[in-house]
């Protein structure tokens, strides 16, 4: 298993990124959301499979909007 940094984002950032931070928590990474800099809200993945797409998916892009 990864061990991996938590990955935080802004309400705005979230919400814009929505699609890309889902396949993110697909993944194994850990998202939280947070307002004003506090964190508010962590993006949990469900026991289910992750399909088989999401390996194809560059989450290099959400780790600049940090």
């Amino acid at each position: 298993m990864k061990v991996s940094e938590v990955m935080q984002f802004n309400v705005h950032q979230a919400k814009s990124q929505l699609s890309q931070l889902l396949f993110a928590v697909e993944k194994g990474e850990e998202v939280v959301i947070a307002r004003n800099g506090v964190p508010i809200a962590q993006l949990v993945a469900t026991n289910r499979r992750a399909p088989e797409h999401v390996d194809n998916v560059d989450l290099s892009a959400l780790q600049s909007l940090e």
